[in-house]
């Protein structure tokens, strides 16, 4: 999912967060002749960090597009340090800047050479001494970590999707879940749902306008859980 890998930037340009200038707003992107942003999410808290980001596709081949951003991004922000940061992370081409408290990052499909086809984030970089406590809120069954944590609106619609791993079972995952939601007055509207033998079930609730998404599956010795949360 490209969320995660947009997270992974973040643990790359840690040595990056030390500006203590502020904006007042979002910095703009500079775009290549001819590219196109389409909005994903124009408003984003992943892991208490907010973002934005957006689709970029151009007929320019990626290689081109890589150069106008290594171009635009020579002169550094921060003494001492590059103008941009470039990786590469699970098939994406990663070039990133930071502008004050924020982190621009724009990621390429490898895998498409002759046209530019990517995703393009700005992250608030947190002043926070201490990273936010994910996952606050969703219930927990047997030894719980937390993985992502991101809250999202789409046109108005307001999601969030949590991402964690247990030691406890998927059959104990899941008489978990029902008790604790029906406790709740949520309805459970799964109707064997994704369920694929001992190691994968998927659970549907709904109330009052707002539907949980549960997806358990069995990994070696742990279980991982996938809830996402839509409010309509």
């Amino acid at each position: 999912m490209w969320i995660s890998k947009i997270r992974h930037l973040f643990s790359i340009l840690s040595l990056f967060i030390l500006s203590t200038a502020v904006h007042a707003k979002w910095p703009e992107i500079p775009l290549p002749k001819d590219a196109r942003l389409t909005v994903v999410s124009d408003q984003m808290i992943l892991n208490g960090v907010e973002m934005k980001s957006w689709a970029i596709n151009s007929w320019m081949p990626a290689e081109k597009t890589v150069e106008f951003y290594k171009k635009t991004w020579e002169k550094p922000t921060i003494e001492n340090a590059p103008g941009f940061v470039e990786s590469a992370f699970e098939g994406w081409h990663i070039i990133s800047r930071l502008e004050g408290d924020y982190q621009i990052t724009v990621q390429l499909d490898d895998s498409v050479l002759q046209t530019t086809k990517g995703l393009v984030a700005i992250s608030k970089l947190p002043a926070l001494k201490n990273p936010p406590a994910i996952g606050r809120g969703f219930p927990k069954v047997g030894e719980m970590q937390f993985i992502n944590d991101i809250k999202a609106v789409d046109q108005n619609k307001k999601s969030r999707t949590i991402v964690a791993r247990t030691t406890a079972s998927v059959k104990k995952s899941v008489e978990h879940y029902r008790r604790v939601y029906k406790r709740k007055g949520w309805e459970e509207q799964t109707h064997q749902f994704a369920y694929e033998g001992q190691n994968k079930f998927g659970l549907l609730f709904n109330k009052r306008g707002k539907e949980l998404n549960l997806t358990i599956t069995r990994t070696s010795d742990k279980t991982d859980i996938v809830a996402v949360l839509v409010d309509y």
